[in-house]
């Protein structure tokens, strides 16, 4: 026999086929691809135990090293205090040579230099217990980070396990019955047995679906409750035997039709549940919540707001963070006449400062433009947020900050015409919507009462534990975002003019075009913790001040 070079060729190429097809990685079977998304949401949620174990040592940790951080205050007024003293005393004693004698000159020289050294001492340790914090702070912020990216993972692999389980068949029997009647011919009452039968092994089909996909998210961290609502699909139907037969029975004198009937089925439109909620994170899309109703956290439908520079967004710069643009309720239906009524709002993306901005910050201001520092009123100027200080002191020292540091200031004009460009990348005032939508929480809101949670205590300086006085930025628990201080401490100065509210939408809103005052938000150490709320809202006027008042910035992102 003769072969032609073809058929050999042919011949290679098939077994090079089939070679190939031998080495390819079979594709898991779904009872053993079901098992392995099993295994990992198992170590996920191991994981997600260990690291709420080391985030709740962690909020210890930030606990203990804001208790040291109050201590190191504490001292260092006291040290300042009797730093000035000695320092009084020794200049007035300088003063008068004619009734100090050496000794006491000399006395009091070294208990002045004594003091001095305490106070340098004092505000070292000062700082090291705010770099300490400021640390435990990060860590705390650095494993809240990572829990949540563990949940998140959780959400998606039930999210695949949800699918893979509804996409598996299964086999259901039902059961039909039909009386024969005057009103129905023996071929109706047949099919009419049939049709109840199908139907029963559909919805017998299809709790089994859910039930065994509900059967896996049991045991866990948090239960899951789950309401599925959806349909099956025949695919598959079984004829041995008997099934499928409809036949004749007559029990007491009735003529009745009876089916069984074995279905495979398989679920089709049921809405996977783990997909909206990983739908729902930040940066990705989400529909707007029922009837029009606000809610806290909701993405911006918008991405393409004024100010953002596209796909490629900037670094967050040090001492910043990120407000990713979203839809709130702003107001409160249950405070005080100026917080009515709740309205829907929708905010762009923007940079807020982590803290208010400090006493040392807006010197390095007052040194570089040549103007008077603002009085402390006798408290320390370390670490302690600015006070005393304008609406137009605030505005001059954001184009200040800009201008160093290479931005585009946002303010021009002056006095009352004043304008914003907030499209400019400079350091400005936050909108009044900006700033209660970072006070809350934004996306990441948890609807506290206060900043950062429902103890004021834990989250504010004010009249109940401030002393009466100022404290060091970020002594407290941040918010859900990391940032310090939006409930008391100091009231800051935002951007709007004072006015009443609308129940209008409003998209990036920045208040009234005129007025006479401005406002200011969060409360300060001087006031109840009625006033601490992120919906309460004062106004001053523009050049006025006051030792409870100053600012933090942000940044159009």
């Amino acid at each position: 026999m003769r072969y032609t070079w073809q058929f050999f060729m042919a011949i290679f190429f098939l077994g090079m086929f089939f070679a190939f097809a031998a080495a390819l990685p079979a594709r898991a079977e779904p009872a053993a691809e079901a098992a392995l998304l099993e295994q990992q949401i198992n170590e996920k949620i191991e994981a997600i135990r260990a690291l709420a174990a080391q985030v709740a040592a962690a909020r210890g940790e930030a606990s203990q090293a804001a208790s040291r951080l109050e201590e190191a205050q504490r001292e260092q007024q006291d040290r300042q205090a009797a730093y000035e003293k000695a320092k009084d005393t020794y200049e007035r004693a300088a003063k008068n040579p004619d009734i100090t004698t050496p000794e006491t000159l000399l006395r009091l020289t070294r208990e002045y230099q004594e003091a001095s050294r305490a106070l340098q001492q004092a505000d070292a340790d000062l700082k090291a217990a705010a770099r300490a914090k400021a640390a435990a702070d990060s860590k705390l912020a650095r494993l809240l980070g990572e829990k949540e990216a563990a949940e998140s993972g959780l959400k998606a692999l039930k999210g695949d396990l949800f699918d893979l389980k509804l996409k598996e068949p299964v086999w259901a029997e039902g059961y039909g019955e039909a009386v024969q009647s005057e009103d129905k011919t023996p071929l109706q009452c047949r099919e009419l047995a049939l049709a109840i039968a199908r139907r029963d092994a559909m919805e017998r089909g299809g709790k089994f679906l859910i039930a065994s996909v509900t059967r896996v998210m049991l045991g866990e961290v948090k239960e899951d409750t789950i309401d599925v609502s959806g349909k099956v699909q025949v695919i598959g139907q079984d004829t041995s035997g008997d099934m499928g037969v409809v036949k004749q029975v007559v029990e007491g004198g009735v003529v009745k039709y009876v089916v069984r009937v074995r279905l495979q089925v398989v679920a089709v439109g049921v809405k996977n549940p783990y997909r909206d909620d990983i739908s729902s994170i930040p940066g990705a899309p989400a529909a707007p919540p029922p009837g029009g109703a606000a809610t806290i956290g909701q993405p911006a439908g918008d991405g393409s707001q004024p100010g953002d520079s596209g796909p490629v967004r900037p670094a967050v710069p040090e001492g910043m963070v990120l407000v990713e643009g979203g839809t709130f309720a702003m107001g409160s239906d249950s405070g005080y006449g100026d917080e009515k009524p709740v309205h829907r709002v929708t905010v762009r993306s923007f940079l807020i400062a982590k803290h208010e901005v400090t006493f040392e910050e807006y010197d390095k201001f007052c040194a570089d433009t040549g103007r008077d520092r603002p009085p402390s009123g006798g408290w320390s100027r370390v670490g302690r947020p600015v006070v005393n200080v304008s609406w137009y002191d605030a505005v001059e020292y954001c184009n200040w900050r800009s201008q160093r540091e290479g931005l585009t200031p946002a303010y021009s004009g002056s006095g009352n015409e004043i304008r914003c460009d907030f499209n400019a990348n400079g350091y400005r005032l936050p909108t009044e919507a900006e700033w209660e939508y970072a006070a809350r929480g934004g996306r990441e809101s948890s609807g506290y009462l206060y900043s950062g949670g429902n103890d004021p205590d834990a989250v504010a300086w004010y009249n109940d534990n401030s002393g009466g006085s100022i404290h060091l930025v970020g002594t407290k628990l941040p918010n859900e975002l990391g940032i310090y201080d939006m409930s008391g401490n100091v009231w800051e100065w935002c951007w709007d003019w004072s006015g009443l509210y609308s129940d209008a939408d409003q998209k990036n809103p920045t208040g009234p075009s005129t007025g006479n005052e401005r406002i200011a938000r969060g409360g300060s150490w001087f006031n109840p913790a009625e006033l601490i709320r992120p919906t309460c809202r004062v106004s001053y006027s523009p050049d006025g001040s006051d030792s409870d008042l100053g600012f933090r910035v942000v940044r159009t992102y």
